[in-house]
């Protein structure tokens, strides 16, 4: 019995070494160990722009209905136009693997700009009290899955601060503030429900980027 417990001691400080080994290398390669394989990572990378694809095209829908049939008082053209350009680059980057050996580097600035332009998208869409806001976990479980640890632990890092600096400084639009006062709420009763959704995120991107970064180094450690 002591024998088989100093063995799963052993085993489990062997695992922790192996992780931290792994954690350590992906430190200068910010992509997945399981898909540094020029074919693996351009067709990841070439999905990663169809789903990039599926974002614009859900938001830009989105802030169309907010603003001309919801009538919600939202900056359309400043909203729209970061997805414009983000498109703009998502069309480069998608000729860019037809055409060119990718480059270890691409997916990390594709996801600073997939951060970056969205969160400029929700400054001017309301912020936090946007309910696409929660569109934040698609690129950082994207990157939980095609890049390292450490970059995907930066990522989620981007992200918290994105959606704290929109909790702060983010506008929020005059008919959602009214429409919360007049059923019965207080305006401070709408700022600790966005807090909440802050607190949500939170947890739910931790979760998230942790699940799947542990199961990859399973995995690579199975392997």
């Amino acid at each position: 019995m002591l024998a088989h417990n100093r063995y799963n001691i052993g085993f489990k400080l062997y695992k922790d070494i192996r992780y931290m080994t792994l954690l350590t290398k992906n430190l200068r390669n910010p992509l997945n160990a399981r898909y540094t394989t020029p074919a693996v990572s351009k067709n990841n990378l070439i999905n990663a722009c169809h789903l990039r694809t599926a974002i614009i095209t859900s938001l830009l829908v989105a802030l169309w209905v907010a603003h001309d049939i919801l009538l919600i008082n939202i900056n359309l053209t400043a909203a729209a136009l970061p997805l414009l350009l983000l498109a703009l680059f998502n069309a480069f980057y998608y000729w860019k693997l037809q055409k060119e050996r990718i480059s270890n580097n691409l997916p990390v600035s594709q996801l600073a700009l997939d951060i970056l332009f969205l969160t400029i998208t929700f400054y001017f869409s309301g912020g936090p009290s946007n309910p696409f806001i929660s569109f934040y976990l698609i690129p950082l479980t994207v990157s939980a899955t095609l890049l390292s640890p450490a970059f995907t632990g930066a990522a989620t890092l981007m992200t918290f601060i994105a959606y704290t600096g929109l909790l702060i400084y983010a506008p929020q639009p005059i008919q959602m503030v009214m429409q919360h006062q007049h059923e019965g709420g207080q305006p401070n009763q709408f700022n600790i429900h966005l807090i909440g959704m802050w607190i949500n995120f939170a947890l739910s991107a931790t979760l998230i980027t942790y699940f799947i970064i542990r199961l990859n180094i399973e995995i690579a450690l199975r392997d």
